[in-house]
């Protein structure tokens, strides 16, 4: 095995001091919010039925010296559910959490779970999760039945929930799925809003939204049929929506102001941001801050929503490995951004992979040509993106994993780099065996949290 990382140190000091500082095409008419509708869904009857209220400017929560960080995940082969804490060790474990539906005389229970959502974390030890899922059914006529978003509160101490079904999952379409699986993307029909206001449920027309409290329907995002437009975000204190379809074999972006939910004459589209290797992600909670992604020429594409329309930079990063003009290896689509506590500046971290598949194995095996995780400064006015600080070995496990062909997947490699809500910690999916392994990033390195199989990754605070 030959691994080697590029060139562009810089002082380990200073890494290791922003690192902790930081670580965390249609107009309006397209969208109709309308008055709630209480047909589509009804409330538990456990949840009190209160007027919504609009959602106001977030106070930052004062956070402990050290955070700790609650990960959702859907381990694997059947799929449930997963809660792991950071503090975990690299040889600990998760909590399995084992969630049951509403009484429903035609069901007997659910079945693979998938993609959780954090919604919030009342307290410790507990988590209100959305997620999908498929149902039992009683009659043994029905072969296998659809699958459902549910939102349930669960305990992780006893590892026990109860879901309450919102409605039918829309599966993405067949080239989103297959574009997903090239880039180790995980796509969704269903989301939350950053702060747990709100959930959307992707529809033929587009996305309806529910207060999360109450279940209520507050209205309807009419961006198109949610298996065309996926991985919704709402940003509750600016209100700005996300939404992506697949263009030219790539993801486009838009970006539409919505002000308030229950007002139709303030919804915008602010931009459309095309050539995207995977949608946009959120730098930030804040108002006014910016989205970025990757885009398919490799350069880092931050867009900042502003009243009336967007600005959009797209900046170079320096020292690449030659091999990628030579289409020998590749950066990993997945990148995690934030923006500096003190400086304000943005930062964001990559992962080159060169995996070179050998001619001959059953599994696949490749050969590890280069590899490292790098942290980047990116300068929009130049439109450059440099190193900072050192780049960092992928973890040795990974690696061993890829080189078995035992990582699962045509396109082995990172599948996800996050940054936890309050922009303090950076987690990551890396390779593993069949499945992919959660690793948290630190001045030091990539360490390994839990031995559990990791897949659709949530990050949620516990204060």
């Amino acid at each position: 095995m030959n691994v080697r990382s590029t060139s562009g140190f810089a002082s380990v000091s200073f890494w290791i001091g922003a690192l902790f500082l930081a670580l965390g095409c249609s107009q309006g008419s397209d969208i109709r919010i309308g008055p709630p509708d209480t047909s589509t869904t009804s409330p538990p009857t456990e949840v009190p039925v209160q007027a919504p209220k609009e959602p106001s400017t977030p106070v930052a929560p004062v956070l402990p010296a050290t955070a700790r960080y609650r990960l959702l995940c859907d381990d694997r082969y059947p799929p449930y559910l997963m809660a792991i804490s950071s503090l975990a060790s690299p040889s600990g474990f998760g909590a399995g959490i084992s969630v049951v539906e509403e009484a429903d005389k035609k069901t007997t229970g659910l079945e693979q779970h998938e993609k959780p959502l954090i919604v919030n974390l009342p307290k410790f030890g507990q988590a209100r999760i959305l997620f999908s899922a498929r149902k039992l059914q009683r009659d043994s006529s029905v072969f296998e039945s659809p699958r459902s978003v549910f939102i349930a509160d669960t305990d992780i101490v006893t590892r026990s929930g109860v879901a309450h079904d919102i409605g039918p999952e829309v599966i993405p379409a067949s080239a989103i799925l297959t574009r997903a699986d090239a880039e180790n993307l995980a796509v969704r029909t269903f989301g939350v809003s950053d702060q747990g206001r709100y959930l959307l449920l992707g529809q033929s027309a587009g996305y309806t939204i529910f207060d999360s409290t109450t279940l209520l329907t507050l209205g309807q995002l009419k961006t198109g049929d949610a298996s065309q437009f996926v991985n919704p975000h709402l940003r509750e204190s600016d209100m700005t929506f996300v939404v992506s379809e697949m263009s030219g074999g790539a993801f486009t972006s838009r970006i539409y102001s919505l002000s308030k939910v229950t007002d139709p004459k303030s919804i915008l589209l602010l931009g459309t941001i095309d050539k995207l290797r995977r949608p946009l992600v959120a730098v930030g909670r804040d108002a006014n801050e910016s989205y970025a992604a990757l885009d398919i020429d490799n350069r880092l594409v931050v867009v900042t929503p502003v009243k009336s329309s967007s600005s959009v930079t797209r900046s170079t990063i320096a020292d690449l490995p030659e091999s990628l003009s030579k289409k020998e290896g590749r950066l990993a689509s997945s990148v995690g951004f934030w923006r500096e506590m003190k400086s304000k500046e943005l930062r964001a971290v990559v992962a080159f992979e060169n995996f070179k598949r050998r001619p001959a194995g059953r599994p696949p095996l490749f050969q590890i040509e280069q590899t490292f995780v790098r942290p980047l400064a990116i300068d929009e006015t130049k439109m450059k993106a440099t190193a900072f600080g050192k780049d960092f070995e992928y973890p040795v496990d990974a690696l061993r994993s890829v080189e078995s062909g035992l990582s699962g997947g045509a396109f082995p490699g990172v599948s996800e780099i996050q940054t936890s809500p309050d922009g303090r910690a950076v987690f990551a999916l890396f390779p593993g065996l069949h499945s992919s392994q959660l690793y948290r990033l630190t001045a030091n390195g990539l360490n390994r949290v839990s031995q559990e199989a990791c897949s659709h990754l949530s990050i949620g605070v516990e204060l």
